[in-house]
């Protein structure tokens, strides 16, 4: 699935909030396109939503504080 299937408009908004987070409250690059990468091969990933937390996980996965909601195991 690529993440932008969410939708145009919806992708652009989320891109806006991360792109408007302060430095220090995001991942680097790289651990956010790890992060990217678990979900997308996640089956509780439907649109772009987390099936535990109801996050979209192009949010969730750029900031520093944030975990995997999956229950048995996080996967970041």
């Amino acid at each position: 699935m690529e993440f932008s299937d969410i939708g145009d408009n919806l992708y652009v908004s989320i891109k806006g909030y991360i792109d408007s987070l302060d430095q220090e409250q995001k991942t680097t690059k790289e651990i956010y396109e790890k992060r990217l990468l678990e979900c997308d091969g996640c089956d509780s990933l439907l649109n772009g939503l987390c099936k535990y937390c109801g996050c979209f996980v192009l949010a969730r996965a750029a900031k520093k504080n944030q975990v995997c909601p999956y229950p048995k195991n996080q996967k970041w």
